[in-house]
């Protein structure tokens, strides 16, 4: 029998997040995913690309993530030696921590944001160094100027603020002074449509995140890519190269040479649901919202924001509370949104539950 002696300290430690586990018929508001989707047309095709794709599950991939690399460095003008393609931005960013973080190395993780970071710093046996974010839920570049290290971390925009944390303009002033590298998280690039992407010409520390899981309506498949300088991109991709040389799997690839056809028509339906929806929602009075360029909303509520979740459970519609964020408090509560078809009924019984 395997003793707990076996397991390594920080993992036995670590506690078992309180997930919620929506079920298919359920409103799921909870994990920020493109719940529009995709159109049945949209649809159709994926499936039949998949299909084809199926008669050659006995190869391996190099084809197809090769043709997906083309089709990125086009579309974004660059060279193909400066991206890195992975299962989502989680999968990039451990290869990140992988290269260039040994057990000991300091990193700098923003609070509140998305907590994977620091998890995954302390897997990896970094010393996290925290930067918490202001009232308004701004950052300041000087607090993480103030600290040494060898990597920060920054969702731009926010998880689970919502916000836009540092224009381009801030961010070339922290490339420029911060003496190590610089991350930053676009998950949810193209509902925000910044991007500092260009930046990485002129900076060579920055290493820039993208993924197809929320704009693009693929969180369920897993695809995400790093676009960095030359150097960097080489010891990421040398490192697949050596540890899992066919990391994406065709379907994968495949499922994102799709959507990056239909992007638009993918992200403007979102954008329609999202202004409904945010509109709406600044009718009820009890609850301040909080503007966003995410796929969900930040919300400050009257009551705890445990006691809504617990609430709207019983009409099938499944929140996020922010308890797993200590600085936020227990009154702050994640919305993604809704069908066009659900929004009214998530309105209503959001506002019985006060």
């Amino acid at each position: 029998m395997i003793s707990e002696n076996f397991v390594r300290k920080i993992v036995n430690e670590m506690p078992l997040l309180n997930w919620s586990e929506p079920k298919k018929d359920d409103i799921r508001l909870v994990y920020g995913e493109n719940i529009s989707g995709m159109s049945q047309k949209l649809k159709k095709e994926l499936l039949e690309t998949i299909s084809k794709e199926i008669e050659f599950s006995n190869l391996y991939t190099v084809d197809k993530v090769d043709e997906l690399t083309k089709v990125l460095t086009k579309k974004l003008s660059i060279d193909k030696s400066q991206i890195v393609i992975g299962n989502g931005i989680d999968d990039i960013a451990k290869l990140i921590f992988q290269t260039f973080v040994d057990n000991g190395d300091e990193i700098i993780t923003i609070d509140p944001s998305y907590r994977f970071y620091e998890n995954m710093g302390l897997v990896q046996g970094a010393k996290i160094k925290k930067v918490t974010l202001k009232k308004d839920f701004s950052l300041d570049i000087k607090d993480i100027l103030s600290k040494k290290s060898k990597v920060v971390f920054i969702p731009n925009p926010n998880n689970p603020t919502g916000n836009i944390l540092l224009t381009n303009e801030k961010i070339s002033e922290l490339c420029s002074k911060f003496n190590g590298i610089v991350v930053i998280d676009e998950c949810y690039y193209g509902i925000s449509k910044q991007t500092c992407i260009d930046l990485v010409k002129k900076h060579e520390n920055l290493i820039v995140l993208r993924s197809f899981s929320k704009s693009h309506a693929l969180a369920g498949i897993r695809l995400g890519y790093a676009i960095a300088n030359k150097t960097i991109s080489k010891y990421m991709n040398s490192l697949i190269n050596n540890l899992e040389t066919f990391r994406v799997n065709r379907i994968v690839a495949s499922s994102g040479l799709v959507v990056l056809r239909h992007e638009k028509e993918i992200i403007s339906k979102l954008l329609e649901n999202k202004k409904i929806f945010y509109k709406k929602l600044k009718k009820i009075k009890q609850i301040e919202v909080y503007p966003s360029e995410t796929t969900f909303f930040l919300v400050k509520l009257p009551i705890s924001a445990c006691d809504l979740k617990k609430d709207l459970e019983k009409h099938k519609i499944i929140i996020k509370d922010c308890s797993m964020f200590p600085s936020l408090g227990k009154n702050f509560s994640i919305l993604g949104i809704p069908k066009k078809q659900d929004i009214d009924f998530v309105i209503e019984k959001i506002s019985q539950s006060f």
